[in-house]
């Protein structure tokens, strides 16, 4: 009878052990997940090197319009906004490379560092998402931050804005 409960035992031992080592490569599994689809805006490439020293240009157009766009270059409080969005944003990985667009407005963000070789090109659909050219596989984005768009518009009024005065004078 001792023999058997120490059989027992062990088989109870063996197998919360055996539950404990399943949570936790479970928990893992999650935590890796989450890490690989959860994108912070620190990791596209450059972005913290934004400054006012580069050349920013804020192109916005209706879907299947691109010929009536309107661009915008950006000063350099402008490029503080539009780098401090791109930080404080998060995005979530999606892995499709083909998306169905419901929304029609579309924005294209340029930034040229002005050193002849890096330069950052953002492409957006409204609020929804986002594609980063040569990263992140050619995969979208989707935005998480529910000012992404206005933001960009406030950007480009003010761009727009500034423009009008300098015409007037």
């Amino acid at each position: 009878f001792l023999a058997m409960q120490r059989k027992w035992k062990k088989r109870s031992a063996i197998r919360i052990a055996c539950g404990i080592l399943a949570a936790v490569l479970l928990a893992a599994l999650a935590l890796s997940a989450y890490a690989y689809f959860r994108v912070d805006g620190t990791e596209i490439a450059s972005v913290t090197e934004i400054s006012d020293s580069c050349t920013v240009t804020l192109i916005t157009y209706q879907h299947m319009e691109y010929g009536d766009r309107k661009e915008y270059v950006l000063n350099s409080l402008e490029i503080e906004i539009l780098k401090n969005l791109l930080l404080n944003s998060t995005f979530t990985r999606s892995l499709e490379k083909v998306r169905y667009i419901k929304d029609y407005d579309h924005y294209e963000i340029r930034i040229d560092f002005n050193d002849g070789q890096n330069y950052l090109r953002i492409l957006g659909t409204g609020n929804e998402s986002i594609t980063v050219t040569n990263q992140f596989d050619g995969n979208f984005l989707l935005i998480n931050n529910p000012q992404w768009e206005d933001t960009l518009i406030l950007l480009a009024q003010s761009a727009s804005q500034r423009t009008k005065k300098r015409k007037k004078s």
